[in-house]
């Protein structure tokens, strides 16, 4: 159907298909890159800070990580 093809069209974009070149400017191509580099660098997260996170658990499904001091803080809201 139309929209199939349009959800595979969006979705070969995303996935770094080689027909980006065809669909953005070289322009696009340098603010995409600048916005993935931002997003990275707002994602990296020191080695020290990582370890010493806690699993975020929810009955049983782990929908993330805290740090200790708020783990505390919500037991100790319960």
């Amino acid at each position: 159907t139309a929209r199939n093809t349009n959800e595979e069209s969006s979705s070969s974009k995303l996935n770094g298909s080689s027909e980006i070149g065809a669909h953005f400017t070289s322009k696009e191509k340098d603010i995409v890159d600048s916005m993935l580099y931002r997003i990275r660098e707002c994602n990296h997260m020191p080695e020290g800070m990582r370890s010493g996170l806690l699993n975020f658990v929810v009955d049983g499904k782990t929908l993330g990580k805290l740090p200790l001091d708020i783990a505390k803080r919500l037991c100790d809201a319960s």
